[in-house]
């Protein structure tokens, strides 16, 4: 278990959350000790245990019901925020890109016990996504706002591909074949606050 730092370092290592041994038994030939459930084809151990997370995922909690507020005044901003994020992939900009997910990252990551090893993977892959070279970014069109979360998370989805995000591009692969590449994002208003946030 880890506990980051708000600038998404690891602040405190807490170990393992829950130590496990699978049973044993001794081996008549050998006399060693050896899985008790050893050679079967599928073995499956199940059992509670209690733990304190060291962390507090805040998410989306403390976010205001977005289905209160005026409709139009909020689609008008939420496209503002995925023009300006697609403005930034276009441009290659990817630390406003990571300032902006650094809140979603990290809770993601604190939410799945993340060692440094997963998270240097999911910083590989932040980077490969959000800076994917050549990728030509399609207009926002043919949307529609959609609501999660008991109203406290907002998107905008596509009419036409029904589910699919809005923000999208597309880039040619080392086949020289066409790829589609997507991003899903969920925006919040935290309580106290008057800008659309992401969260995860």
């Amino acid at each position: 278990g880890f506990k980051f730092s708000d600038n998404g370092d690891i602040e405190k290592s807490f170990g393992n959350v829950v130590d496990f041994k699978a049973p044993t038994m001794k081996d008549e030939n050998s006399g060693k000790n050896i899985l008790a459930d050893e050679g079967k084809p599928y073995v499956e151990y199940t059992g509670k245990f209690t733990t304190d997370t060291p962390y507090n995922l805040e998410g989306w909690k403390n976010g205001q019901d977005l289905t209160k507020l005026d409709s139009s005044v909020l689609q008008q901003n939420l496209i503002k925020e995925y023009e300006k994020l697609r403005q930034w992939i276009k441009d290659g900009n990817m630390d406003a890109i990571a300032n902006a997910t650094l809140k979603e990252k990290k809770e993601y990551a604190q939410a799945l016990f993340f060692d440094e090893k997963d998270n240097k993977a999911l910083v590989k892959s932040f980077e490969n996504g959000w800076g994917q070279k050549g990728l030509t970014m399609y207009p926002l069109e043919n949307y529609k706002m959609k609501f999660y979360g008991d109203g406290k998370l907002v998107t905008l989805e596509r009419t036409d591909h029904v589910g699919d995000p809005v923000l999208a591009g597309w880039y040619m692969n080392d086949n020289d074949q066409r790829k589609m590449k997507t991003f899903t994002l969920y925006f919040q208003i935290p309580k106290g606050k008057t800008d659309l946030e992401i969260t995860r």
